[in-house]
């Protein structure tokens, strides 16, 4: 299994044998890192992609319900302002739109 080199009595090399067996074992586990990786790449891509979707989904909901209101305003009617005690941006538009809305009621007051 071991020969001694041409240049040292003292020093002992591995054979061929050997060297291949250790290159196939480095080539496996490279291989099997290499499937890991992408499994691990292909599941937090599809996890990306699902919490895009329902993140954008909390945001475009409201905005599509805000312009409906809007709209409805818009067209003479006193529509019910959605997400009027929402804390964040979606909640100062309706509010917005609240001032709009009962601004347009006493313009049509008087």
């Amino acid at each position: 299994m071991y020969e001694q080199s041409s240049n040292s009595a003292h020093m002992i090399l591995p054979t061929t044998p050997m060297i291949w067996q250790n290159e196939t074992q480095a080539l496996h586990s490279v291989h099997q890192l290499s499937k890991l990786l992408l499994v691990v790449i292909l599941i937090l891509s599809i996890a990306t992609i699902i919490a895009g979707y329902f993140i954008s989904k909390m945001v475009s909901v409201p905005i599509l319900n805000i312009t409906k209101a809007m709209n409805a305003l818009a067209k003479g009617q006193y529509p019910e302002i959605p997400y009027q005690n929402k804390k964040d941006e979606i909640g100062q538009m309706s509010a917005a739109l609240c001032i709009f809305k009962s601004n347009t009621l006493e313009n049509c007051r008087r």
